[in-house]
């Protein structure tokens, strides 16, 4: 499996352009989406040869080659990889991810299927035969939260840091200001450089007498935290619903006071 990191030819304000391939004949180019969880692959091409391109996501590669230690890469947003004839190869969707395929060789456009030899023993079992391999993986990642990026966000970073305004003022915090506002219904919005400082404009905003109760739930960050303190309030965990993850309405009568 060789791996590329792609980067632009050219950038200017209008966006990026970028290279794929160079001097690389290719016959077909196939766009592939997959779910989070999703495997694909566990098979072969004896004659075609095919390179992945990562658009947006995040994929776990597995690959091998006549039976010898199999090869595993995580490839993101600009990652390129080439899967060489008789090489064994499986994709795992780490997150929601699309990618292009591009080939050359028998397999491609109605032939999909063509020149495709499955594995008897899959680099990537598919799920409902993953638990027995859970020990020969790495431990699962949950995260808190994973950005979903648009294509035109790096756009908007260059565009902004052309400009100068990096900071405090621009454009974009003008469309913001006003776009979060009309979604909201209100006559302003207002920008802050952090979740957290909104959170304590937030609080100091409600004008809450000393030693006000502020209920929370168990499962959150520190910054909810710090921001009903710093206002001079005092924090009531409630548990969260095991569903959802978040608060647990059924127990929050139970823990109003004179004081919430």
């Amino acid at each position: 499996m060789e791996f590329t990191k792609i980067a632009a030819n050219f950038q200017d304000e209008r966006g990026d352009i970028t290279d794929i391939l160079v001097k690389e004949p290719v016959e077909f180019v196939t766009l592939i989406t997959s779910k989070k969880g999703t495997v694909r692959g566990n098979h072969y091409h004896k004659e075609t040869f095919q390179w992945v391109y990562m658009l947006w996501g995040k994929i776990r590669v597995c690959a091998q080659i006549d039976g010898d230690e199999v090869e595993e890469r995580v490839i993101t947003g600009g990652d390129m990889i080439l899967n060489s004839p008789q090489e064994c190869h499986a994709f795992e969707a780490l997150e929601n991810s699309e990618f292009l395929v591009l080939t050359r060789g028998p397999r491609g456009g109605e032939n999909y299927e063509d020149d495709t030899y499955r594995m008897e023993t899959p680099l990537i079992p598919s799920k409902k035969k993953q638990f027995c391999e859970l020990s020969k993986m790495a431990p699962p990642s949950i995260p808190v939260f994973t950005p979903n990026l648009a294509p035109s966000a790096a756009q908007n970073v260059w565009a902004a840091v052309e400009s100068g305004w990096i900071s405090s003022e621009g454009e974009f915090i003008d469309q913001f200001e006003q776009a979060w506002a009309e979604k909201c219904n209100v006559r302003f919005g207002v920008a802050t450089n952090s979740g957290t400082s909104a959170l304590e404009i937030a609080m100091a905003a409600l004008e809450l007498p000393a030693g006000s109760e502020v209920i929370l739930p168990s499962y959150t960050i520190i910054s909810c935290a710090s921001a009903i303190l710093n206002a001079g309030c005092s924090i009531r965990l409630v548990d969260v619903d095991p569903e959802t993850w978040c608060l647990n309405v059924d127990e929050v009568a139970d823990n109003i006071t004179s004081k919430t």
